[in-house]
């Protein structure tokens, strides 16, 4: 996967949705929701977990602070209530109430 963003990049892609699938103990998010969190807890471990390895790169600090663009967030908010797609917002990384 890594290996096609700069493809993507170059075809002119602008944003990329990405879909994982887990569980949830939380009585009001049902099998099927489309869940769109605003921030991302990181937990990689036992793999690659930067695009800027090798000796030919530089460290490289990327702001975490707003992991998601919130642009591509609501036009898919948007759009999924215009097909009628249930949908919540999480709204911190502490995921359960």
């Amino acid at each position: 996967a890594a290996s096609a963003l700069p493809a993507l990049q170059q075809a002119g892609v602008s944003g990329i949705i990405s879909v994982a699938s887990v569980g949830s103990i939380r009585p009001d998010l049902d099998p099927g929701d489309l869940i769109v969190p605003d921030q991302i807890l990181d937990y990689t471990w036992g793999r690659k977990s930067t695009f800027h390895e090798g000796d030919d790169c530089q460290v490289t600090h990327i702001d975490f602070t707003e992991p998601y663009d919130e642009a591509l967030r609501q036009r898919l908010l948007e759009t999924a209530r215009e097909i009628g797609e249930h949908t919540s917002e999480l709204q911190s990384p502490m995921f359960i109430s």
